[in-house]
């Protein structure tokens, strides 16, 4: 796959600390990575535990702008004099080496991590697991269109709102394989800018970063949850489904699913064009920004629209304050000819709601 690793260990040698770090590893990315390490090695006297009883060998994926890890954490380990150890091994890459195909980082083998430091000094992230695909994933965890379509759309609420204290648990049957593949599904099925805000885990744990993901086999019982077979979840409201339902740019892969499985490489083009068309708006990751591009991608009838769906648009696309483009303009130029055909006045954009007009519905 790639030959460009980068790792960093941390466990008590003496004294907690890092260990085995790559040479390369920028100073950036290795506070990323040791923030939650060392946060990691807060164990309670009986040691972090798995669903099953067993010492807890923590797999977890974090993300920011720059890179992706992978970690592994080893409890159940003992110091030199007997107390509770850990050992995390981690390894990072770049975004732009993995962001178009998550394989890159979620077919490292557990045989490329380590559980001491000996070992962990000469090892190198070089064994990997056969690649996903999207069609024989969702055929082995028993999911279709419609449980694809919700565990999205579950994903993206979640990372709408930050300021949930509780993670998404997804049901798993407690396998690393299975949280991959469940993984690989949300990842493919993700606009790139988002891909990079995902942090996922196979158990609760201390890091800092709210883990917006966590895997367990009692999902159910969890205030948030969502069971890939059934794709039964809490966490969509009736707003959520409404503004789903008005179509964009985040459900579209599962909405598209059939293309994908027909045309292999159908998600990465369009995902590839949003990225291209947001770009030329302006810098920022305003979720505006990329429904706007996501409405220049469409051929859209604006004719056939409502006088609802038009104020819309024409608001979505003032309210990103966006660079200024060509297409950008024709496009509220074909709006505005539409609006004036029907005498129809547009409003200021800080009068009308982001979710769209409540008034006004003709055409």
């Amino acid at each position: 796959m790639v030959d460009n690793w980068l790792q960093c260990c941390y466990t008590n040698d003496n004294g907690w600390r890092s260990a085995a770090v790559s040479d390369a590893l920028p100073k950036s990315a290795y506070a990323f990575c040791t923030r939650f390490q060392a946060v990691n090695s807060d164990i309670p006297p009986d040691g972090w535990r798995a669903e099953d009883g067993t010492a807890l060998s923590l797999l977890e994926v974090h993300g920011n702008d720059a890179y992706v890890c992978l970690c592994r954490t080893q409890y159940g380990l003992t110091d030199r004099v007997g107390r509770q150890n850990m050992f995390s091994h981690a390894f990072l890459l770049p975004w732009r080496a993995a962001l178009r195909d998550p394989n890159v980082f979620l077919t490292i083998a557990d045989e490329n991590f380590a559980v001491d430091l000996e070992t962990a000094e000469a090892r190198h992230a070089g064994v990997y697991l056969p690649p996903f695909a999207l069609d024989a994933a969702l055929s082995d965890l028993g999911m279709n269109q419609a449980s694809y379509l919700a565990l999205i759309r579950a994903v993206c609420v979640q990372l709408a709102e930050p300021r949930t204290p509780d993670p998404l648990y997804i049901e798993s049957d407690g396998s690393d394989l299975q949280m991959r593949k469940l993984l690989y599904c949300v990842y493919v099925g993700l606009p790139y800018h988002l891909r990079k805000q995902l942090n996922a885990a196979s158990a609760a744990t201390r890091a800092p970063e709210r883990m917006q993901l966590i895997f367990s086999a009692d999902a159910a019982s969890r205030k948030r949850h969502f069971i890939p077979r059934s794709g039964q979840e809490n966490v969509l409201t009736q707003k959520h489904l409404a503004r789903f339902e008005r179509g964009g740019y985040l459900d579209h892969a599962p909405r598209c699913l059939q293309t994908e499985l027909e045309n292999p490489g159908a998600f990465l083009r369009f995902f590839d064009e949003l990225e291209s068309r947001a770009a030329t708006l302006g810098g920022g990751k305003s979720e505006l920004r990329f429904r706007v591009a996501y409405r220049l991608m469409q051929n859209a009838d604006y004719e056939s629209m409502t006088g609802s769906e038009l104020e819309l648009r024409l608001t979505e696309a003032l309210r990103a304050r966006p660079r200024a483009s060509g297409a950008l303009n024709q496009y509220i130029a074909d709006l505005l000819r539409v609006m004036a055909k029907r005498g129809l006045t547009p409003q200021e954009p800080g009068d009308i709601p982001v979710d769209g007009p409540k008034e006004n519905n003709s055409k």
